[in-house]
C-alpha cells in the first residue's frame, strides 16, 4: 500500500509541475485594419489604321469599307467623338482641297455627317462599360468636276472622354 501511496504521490506532484509550466490558455489577443485601394478612371481606345476610299468619281459618292473603333473603360459613362484637325472636314492633296467635306456615319450617327474641327459624337456610351465596339463606321466622300485631280488625304481624331 506504501507503494500506491508513493506512487499516486509522485503521478500528483508530476501533475501539478506540469499543470505549472503549462500556460492557461488564455484569449488570443487581435486586432483589425483596413485595407484601401483607389482605381483610377483608365480609358484606351483602338481604331483602325486606316480607311481606304475607293476611286473617287466626279459626281459621285466614294464610301470606305466599314470598320470598328474599340473602347476599353472602366467608367460607366463616356462618349466617343471625332473631328478633323483643319477645321473644315475637307481632303487636301497638299495644293488643293476638295470642295466637300467628308462624311462619317457609325456608332449614333446616321446619316452621313460631315466632319469638321468640332467634336462630333460618335457615341454616347450611358452605361457601358468594359469593352464596347463602335461598330459600322463608314467615311464617304462627295466629289465634283471642279476637284482637282489628286492624290487627296486627311487625319481624323477619335477621342474618348470619362464623363
Amino acid at each position: 500500500m506504501k507503494r500506491i501511496v508513493i506512487i499516486l504521490s509522485l503521478i500528483f506532484a508530476l501533475a501539478i509541475s506540469l499543470s505549472a509550466a503549462i500556460p492557461a490558455l488564455a484569449d488570443t489577443p487581435s486586432g483589425t485594419t483596413a485595407i484601401t485601394g483607389s482605381l483610377a478612371t483608365h480609358v484606351e481606345i483602338s481604331v483602325p489604321a486606316g480607311f481606304a476610299l475607293p476611286e473617287l468619281i466626279p459626281g459621285q459618292d466614294s464610301t470606305s469599307a466599314v470598320k470598328t473603333v474599340t473602347v476599353n473603360c472602366n467608367k460607366p459613362n463616356w462618349t466617343l467623338a471625332v473631328k478633323e484637325a483643319s477645321g473644315d472636314g475637307k481632303m487636301s492633296d497638299g495644293g488643293n482641297i476638295l470642295a466637300n467635306a467628308l462624311k462619317i456615319k457609325g456608332g449614333d450617327v446616321v446619316p452621313y455627317t460631315a466632319l469638321s474641327g468640332t467634336d462630333l459624337k460618335l457615341k454616347d456610351a450611358n452605361g457601358a462599360k468594359g469593352t464596347v465596339a463602335v461598330d459600322n463606321i463608314y467615311f464617304q466622300q462627295s466629289t465634283t468636276w471642279d476637284d482637282v485631280a489628286g492624290s487627296y488625304a486627311i487625319t481624323v481624331t477619335f477621342t474618348v472622354t470619362p464623363s
